[in-house]
């Protein structure tokens, strides 16, 4: 069969992926992990990470990630490359270059970071871009009920942001005293609201968002943890996740001490 590519060599990968896809959904289901642990059969490879392996066998595009040279909202996408052993260019944007070109409409579509260009197209939105590189890193899920369970705590963390009284509502306020108190409220309201909901999913899935496999949703919360706690927040205690969300805490300190983490967080300690 040949498979035709309209506009880049990842297109012509997508048309592969589709027609594994189907195959590899079936396969990496909770029923056939079941029957293949009755029979002492570990699944497929492709089954565990479709898109990585398509990608593999095929010609890997060129990636490329733009955000601050910190952490940020690009953290939980340069972990899972580093964690997926993934090619990319680290495009650290400092303030001088991202003054005068904030408002290149080519380079960056919003006017805001991270942008992913992949093959030269450029791409924008934090979810979109985590996705898409957990898949690539082999942090994704080929399951449908672990594919929503990775949206669902990629929507829950993003109310921590975007939400009511969510952490960027917070940002610019330059009284002292109003913006401790919306700082408070902010705590009280939504950081603990939403970090309650966090471990109520882990409970009910297990060691991580997707059981005991690493996920792209796992290093979301890692590094919305690893922001909030960093001391650079003010008003938020940094000891926060260890003293009051043990479970949470728990799994940044498993993800923290992975090899590939830890050697990217000691050459980048910024993020």
């Amino acid at each position: 069969m040949t498979f035709r590519s309209r506009a880049s060599p990842l297109n012509d990968s997508i048309q592969f992926h589709r027609i594994v896809r189907s195959l590899a959904a079936v396969l990496s289901s909770r029923r056939a992990r079941v029957f293949c642990h009755s029979i002492s059969v570990t699944p497929p490879f492709f089954t565990r990470s479709p898109t990585l392996f398509f990608l593999r066998i095929r010609k890997m595009p060129t990636i490329k990630l733009s955000y601050f040279p910190f952490g940020g909202r690009a953290l939980t996408a340069r972990l899972a490359f580093a964690i997926g052993n993934v090619a990319f260019e680290d495009e650290r944007v400092g303030s001088e270059d991202w003054q005068a070109h904030c408002g290149d409409r080519v380079r960056f579509p919003l006017g805001a970071m991270p942008v992913l260009t992949v093959d030269g197209r450029v791409y924008t939105q934090s979810h979109a871009i985590n996705k898409f590189v957990g898949a690539v890193s082999g942090l994704g899920a080929a399951d449908p009920l672990d594919d929503l369970a990775i949206d669902q705590a990629f929507a829950t963390l993003e109310e921590i942001y975007s939400g009511d009284k969510g952490f960027t509502s917070t940002m610019f306020i330059e009284n002292a005293d109003a913006k401790k108190a919306a700082r408070l409220a902010f705590l009280d309201e939504n950081l603990r609201f939403h970090c309650r909901r966090m471990v109520t999913l882990l409970e009910q899935s297990g060691t991580g968002f997707i059981g005991k496999k690493l996920s792209v949703a796992d290093l979301n919360l890692v590094a919305m943890m690893v922001h909030m706690s960093s001391g650079h927040v003010d008003h938020v205690p940094v000891t926060i996740f260890d003293d009051e969300f043990p479970k949470l805490s728990e799994l940044k300190k498993r993800v923290l001490a992975l090899p590939a983490v830890a050697a990217f967080l000691h050459s980048h300690p910024d993020g």
